[in-house]
């Protein structure tokens, strides 16, 4: 863990919530997820959401937090997490964060750096299957937390942005009644997640 770095202080607060599976550690991983969506990059969400499970030690194939609107994590191992992000008109967005504080995708190992993407066409493959947007964005940023992280936002024609980034000029109000139709798909995204990742764990 780095000093200052706030994914680093997210994947702490997964790490505390999983040994003692508490309410109380599971509000602080979800803070800490507040602060890195916050500062982590352009395009960023102010908490997260995800379908009820029990926490399971970060060692295990997957491990979810327990249920809560604030709750982000989705699915982990020994190496890496997935998040969904809250942000407003984007259900689905999620992140993928690699545990140790690492700057590039190069300073990880040929094996590592395999194992992070393998793991974003897998979320990018369930969204696909699960929300059917019109594009997938894939993109790695971190110039505010250089912490190796990656972030897939399935896009919309009518979300608010498209076809600009979501970080880039507002184009249109979005469909109320469209995002909230894939608000209720993300209980089934992230059953679609957890699947696939623990398919290939």
């Amino acid at each position: 863990m780095t000093a200052g770095c706030d994914l680093c202080r997210l994947i702490a607060g997964f790490d505390a919530a999983s040994t003692s599976a508490g309410a109380g550690a599971l509000s602080a991983a979800a803070n800490a997820f507040a602060g890195a969506a916050a500062s982590s990059a352009a395009p960023t969400g102010s908490g997260a959401q995800a379908a009820p499970n029990a926490a399971t030690p970060p060692g295990s194939p997957a491990a979810v937090a327990a249920p809560g609107p604030q709750d982000a994590l989705v699915w982990r191992n020994d190496r890496l997490a997935v998040i969904f992000v809250d942000e407003a008109g984007y259900p689905g967005y999620t992140r993928v964060v690699w545990h140790d504080h690492v700057r590039e995708m190069t300073d990880l190992s040929p094996q590592d750096r395999d194992h992070v993407m393998q793991t974003v066409w897998a979320v990018e493959q369930a969204q696909r299957d699960t929300m059917s947007p019109h594009k997938v964005n894939v993109a790695s940023f971190g110039n505010m937390t250089p912490h190796v992280h990656w972030h897939v936002i399935p896009r919309y024609t009518d979300d608010a942005h498209f076809p600009n980034p979501t970080w880039g000029a507002k184009r249109r109000e979005p469909d109320a009644a469209a995002v909230a139709a894939r608000q209720v798909l993300l209980p089934q995204l992230r059953a679609a997640i957890v699947a696939k990742l623990n398919k290939d764990a």
